[in-house]
């Protein structure tokens, strides 16, 4: 059984039943109150998300990305499907490629014809940082093209063993194209919404990080990279392919503060094998839809 508190502000959090009895501090407004008080909070107990441990295993051999998120005991919890849309993104690839072949024809044709003089004028450095420009518009065209042409790829989690069992959440993609903040809609089983996950491309250049949300749009937690130091080498695995067998953990934080109210962890298997582990949040201060919900994102959307 868990304790489930509404505060005067309208805010819900769920408590472990041992905190009955006790005053606990609203994490939206602030205000204190008495869990357990008749006229704030009601007795419920949820068989998903009334937990603090989830394990989470990707299931292999599938060409859409899918999840089976766990109990302690190995005990299916959710099923978790993100469709791949294979023939879309194929078809993403090519119009992208197409795009950035026409606009680095256009820029030969433009820029092209000052690039010997340039050079037999000593400014070979000038030409240079040209070249370089050029590259990196190409890329930029390639890559904002093939995201535009693709197909938003939402997340479905189901209350059961497999996807015909009744959706409980959906993480929706917002925009195919958003610079330089990211977000997800995360929506319950009837369609309303309950909070926002965003990442900040510009802040996750050296350690990825994002923001959870609530459903009002108030920051509630942010997560990050365990190390930066291990963010680095991280990095650097990109290009050497021992190191991409790192494990990446994260760590989630009650947002403006160092206070630890979770953790993310990779198991050392081949295989992708998580823990979410939220033992450190007992007064739920972090609403364990929007937790799952992260921990599925921590993996899918940074391709890991």
């Amino acid at each position: 059984m868990s304790v489930v508190v509404v505060c005067e502000c309208k805010s819900r959090f769920e408590l472990k039943d041992e905190f009955a009895g006790t005053l606990v501090e609203c994490p939206s407004c602030g205000r204190t109150m008495t869990a357990g008080d008749a006229s704030v909070a009601t007795a419920v107990e949820d068989p998903i998300f009334g937990r603090d441990l989830y394990l989470l295993a990707q299931k292999v051999l599938r060409i859409n990305e899918s999840y089976v998120v766990a109990d302690e005991s190995g005990h299916p919890l959710l099923f978790v499907e993100r469709p791949a849309h294979l023939l879309r993104g194929m078809l993403a690839l090519v119009v992208g490629f197409v795009a950035a072949m026409m606009a680095l024809v256009v820029m030969l044709i433009v820029i092209g014809p000052f690039m010997p003089e340039l050079q037999e004028n000593e400014t070979s450095t000038l030409a240079s940082v040209l070249s370089l420009l050029m590259m990196f518009v190409d890329i930029a065209v390639f890559v904002i093209v093939m995201m535009a042409a693709g197909k938003k790829r939402h997340v479905s989690f189901h209350g059961g063993a497999n996807q015909s069992s009744p959706r409980v959440i959906e993480v929706l993609q917002d925009k195919k194209v958003q610079f330089p903040t990211r977000t997800f809609t995360v929506l319950d089983g009837s369609g309303e919404p309950i909070g926002m996950l965003s990442k900040n491309f510009l802040h996750s250049i050296l350690r990825k990080h994002w923001t959870i949300r609530d459903g009002r749009g108030r920051p509630v937690a942010t997560v990050r990279e365990d190390s930066i130091i291990l963010s680095l080498i991280r990095r650097v695995g990109a290009f050497v392919p021992l190191l991409r067998f790192m494990r990446t953990n994260f760590l989630f934080f009650k947002f403006g503060s160092d206070r630890e109210l979770g953790e993310f962890r990779r198991k050392r298997t081949i295989l992708d094998k998580y823990v979410l582990d939220l033992t450190t949040d007992p007064t739920r201060i972090l609403d364990r839809r929007l937790a799952v919900a992260m921990a599925v994102m921590l993996d899918t959307a940074e391709r890991r």
